[in-house]
């Protein structure tokens, strides 16, 4: 089965282990394994940087959340999944809701992170293995 790593803010949230565990589910619905930041057991930011690091190296492709988060930009964590997944080659979907306010994002799922797993999980199996990256 095909990887995908479940980059956003969502990892912040009161229910962060339930939206991944959704987020996981909708992967395996449509034949996906989901890797979700929080997979990775960690006491330390090391532990945490290290555990996606290699999370991220083991996907086929990364769907970010990149609404803004705790201001008007990125979660800059997520910027910088992007970046590396990028530098590894893999491609990413990125997605964002501007016209919905962080506040309102935070309630289940948050929508940046349902397009970015459709447009991932739709273009993966046939674009990314002829190496091409449709726009978002």
């Amino acid at each position: 089965m095909r990887r995908i790593y479940l980059a956003g803010f969502d990892v912040f949230a009161p229910d962060a282990q339930q939206r991944g565990a959704r987020m996981k589910m909708l992967c395996a619905e449509r034949g996906w394994i989901g890797l979700y930041p929080l997979d990775k057991e960690a006491d330390s930011a090391e532990e945490i940087y290290c555990g996606n690091l290699e999370l991220i190296r083991q996907a086929d492709c990364v769907a970010a959340n990149v609404n803004p988060f705790r201001g008007c930009e990125p979660d800059s964590g997520t910027a910088f999944e992007i970046g590396y997944a990028a530098a590894l080659g893999t491609s990413a979907g990125r997605s964002a809701s501007s016209s919905r306010s962080c506040s309102r994002i935070f309630s289940g799922v948050s929508p940046g992170s349902r397009r970015a797993l459709r447009w991932a999980l739709a273009v993966a199996g046939s674009t990314l293995a002829a190496g091409k990256l449709p726009s978002v």
